[in-house]
């Protein structure tokens, strides 16, 4: 088993574009577009105590955005740029955070916050089985991919493409061609 430390935020990035975390992650190309450029600014504006928290387990490391006292508990959260909605990746990198805090022995909760700015909403996220198991699974997927020898497939969302900061190196239109 491999014992390198993988970023929580990556784990962010392998569940919504596994091509995109092969190009930023193994080839190394990690491009800056308006979206990071404007995230990036979100953060500096919005910096509080209690932020910037390093966390990790036996696999996976990151930073906390914030974390905030609730119930007894301490819970973190997330900042996004976008607006809430059904954003898997999100939930997957927030319970990452969740489960490093709890492996870390900071908290005994079982969930944490997303912040989306666009919305100004904020969204509970429960760490349940559900979500583990999504967990492991872009861990495995991570490795796999580390160790692969050629691009994973275009995704089939070209929505996804839009905004996308690799966009260029991964030529989505022409490989859909």
């Amino acid at each position: 088993m491999d014992d390198t430390y993988l970023p929580i935020s990556k784990l962010n990035t392998v569940v919504f574009c596994p091509r995109r975390y092969f190009i930023e992650s193994v080839l190394g190309d990690e491009e800056r577009n308006i979206h990071l450029i404007e995230g990036d600014t979100l953060h500096a504006r919005t910096r509080r105590e209690g932020e910037n928290i390093w966390v990790w387990s036996d696999r996976i490391c990151g930073i906390v955005d914030q974390m905030i006292q609730e119930a007894g508990q301490t819970v973190p959260v997330e900042f996004k740029k976008g607006w809430l909605g059904e954003h898997v990746s999100d939930w997957v990198q927030l319970g990452a955070e969740v489960l490093c805090l709890r492996e870390m022995g900071r908290t005994q909760a079982s969930y944490g916050y997303l912040y989306y700015h666009t919305t100004r909403r904020r969204q509970r996220i429960e760490l349940d089985d559900e979500l583990t198991c999504s967990i492991e699974t872009a861990v495995a997927e991570m490795r796999r991919i580390a160790g692969a020898d050629s691009y994973p497939p275009v995704t089939e969302k070209p929505s996804k493409c839009r905004g996308c900061s690799v966009r260029e190196a991964c030529q989505p239109t022409l490989w859909r061609k």
